[in-house]
C-alpha cells in the first residue's frame, strides 16, 4: 500500500512467492522475514530443501538430485542457512556469501543436464544470511548424470 500519513494513495496485490517462477523484479520485500516464512511453512517437500550449509560429499548429490527434480517438473527452492526441522541457523559467521553462492550454482550448472534456470539471492533474516536458490521449472527431464 502506498499511503501518505494516514491516507492511502495506492494498493496493489503481488501473489506471494512461488516456488520456481519468475520473480517480478520491480518488487522489492521491505521485510523478508514475511517472505521466508512463506517459503517455510509447508516444510521441506516437493517444492522447498532446506540445507544447514553447502552441502559435500552424499549431502551435495542429494541436493543436485532435488535440483533435478524441482527443475523436471514445477519447481522449488534451496535454502541454505535453514536445518531440516526448518529452524534458520544463518550462513556461518564471516563466511563469503559470493562465494558460496557461486560453488551453490555451479554446482548445479556442473553436473545437471541440460542445465536448468537457477537464480540465487541471499535473503537477510533478523541478521542471518539465507541463500536461497530458485530452481525453474522446465518442460524436460533433467538428471544427474
Amino acid at each position: 500500500m502506498l499511503r501518505r500519513e494516514d491516507q492511502g494513495l495506492d494498493w496493489r496485490s503481488f501473489p506471494a512467492p512461488t516456488y520456481g517462477r519468475a520473480r517480478d523484479a520491480p518488487v522489492v520485500w521491505e521485510q523478508p522475514g514475511p517472505e521466508l516464512d512463506l517459503l517455510l511453512a509447508n516444510g521441506e517437500g516437493q517444492h522447498l530443501e532446506c540445507k544447514r550449509e553447502v552441502p559435500e560429499g552424499e549431502s551435495r548429490k542429494k541436493m543436485l538430485k532435488t535440483a533435478a527434480a524441482f527443475a523436471s517438473q514445477d519447481g522449488g527452492t534451496i535454502l541454505i542457512g535453514v536445518r531440516d526441522d526448518l529452524q534458520i541457523v544463518g550462513l556461518p559467521q564471516g563466511s563469503n556469501v559470493d562465494k558460496q553462492d557461486l560453488q551453490v550454482v555451479g554446482m548445479i550448472r556442473d553436473n545437471l543436464e541440460p542445465v536448468p534456470s537457477c537464480v540465487p539471492r541471499v535473503i537477510d533474516h533478523d541478521g542471518r544470511k539465507i541463500l536461497a536458490i530458485e530452481v525453474s521449472g522446465g518442460d524436460q527431464m533433467y538428471a544427474l548424470p
